[in-house]
């Protein structure tokens, strides 16, 4: 019968031992670092245990009890940014470097956010004026029914065939729409729409493709003239948006449609 025997290791260190013998370790090497390294006359190795410092390897060990370096690189970005837009209550120990604003408050000099929220408002504000006095100066002149008379026949056959696609495209998007309102866009007269060539051929099946109202072609057809009329002006614009600005501006041809 084998008896093994267990051997006596000698007795570790505690966690906390080796904790300071660590920090202890890279303290000084930090300080050979600053010192012959970078040439700093002096380094204040005692500012290391303020709270602010413990503070910060409390977060850094916040999440991950036991870092790596690179999680320490990444924690030690998002922790400067959070400290920098919102100070700390109930701290005891001050904040070391204030911008020098007198005309500012203290409690804004303080709060990061407070300063970008400001800058903010103000190009906002002042991109409203642009674009204010750009849409002014933009005039969208109205399309009369005998502009629409005479456009292109052939184009128009085409563009009818676009409307019902962009209305296949709604309708699939899951976009919240009113039945209703939807209804009212699709052709309901006696057989096709006689400018649903295109349509009719591109059907494998009767009916599987949308066909648009009168009412909403013509709206369309207004579209496409008003934009070939601005297309040019439309290309020197800074600062509106010109989808936007275009839809706002064919409102009008909507009105008694419906």
């Amino acid at each position: 019968m084998k008896v093994s025997v267990r051997e006596q290791k000698p007795p570790g260190r505690k966690p906390v031992q080796l904790g300071m013998m660590m920090a202890c370790g890279a303290l000084l090497e930090v300080q050979e670092f600053l010192l012959e390294g970078l040439q700093f006359l002096f380094v204040l190795l005692g500012l290391v245990t303020q709270d602010c410092i413990e503070n910060l390897n409390s977060l850094l060990r916040y999440l991950q009890p036991t870092p790596y370096a690179l999680h320490i690189k990444q924690n030690l970005k998002v922790i400067t940014l959070t400290q920098m837009c919102l100070t700390a209550k109930n701290t005891n120990y001050n904040i070391d470097e204030v911008v020098d604003d007198n005309s500012a408050p203290p409690e804004e000099k303080l709060d990061f956010l407070a300063y970008t929220r400001k800058v903010a408002a103000a190009k906002k504000a002042e991109k409203d004026v642009e674009v204010l006095m750009e849409s002014a100066a933009f005039h969208v002149p109205e399309v009369t029914d005998f502009e629409v008379d005479i456009f292109d026949p052939y184009q128009k056959y085409r563009l009818y065939d676009i409307a019902g696609s962009v209305l296949h495209s709604l309708k699939s998007m899951n976009i919240t729409t009113c039945d209703g309102c939807f209804e009212a866009l699709l052709w309901r007269g006696p057989g096709s729409h006689r400018f649903a060539t295109i349509v009719s051929l591109r059907e494998y099946k009767k009916g599987c493709l949308y066909s648009v109202s009168d009412e909403c072609f013509l709206v369309i057809v207004k579209a496409k003239i008003t934009f070939r009329k601005t297309r040019d002006e439309l290309k020197s614009v800074k600062h509106i948006n010109a989808v936007k600005f275009l839809v706002e501006k064919l409102q009008y041809a909507w009105e008694g449609t419906f």
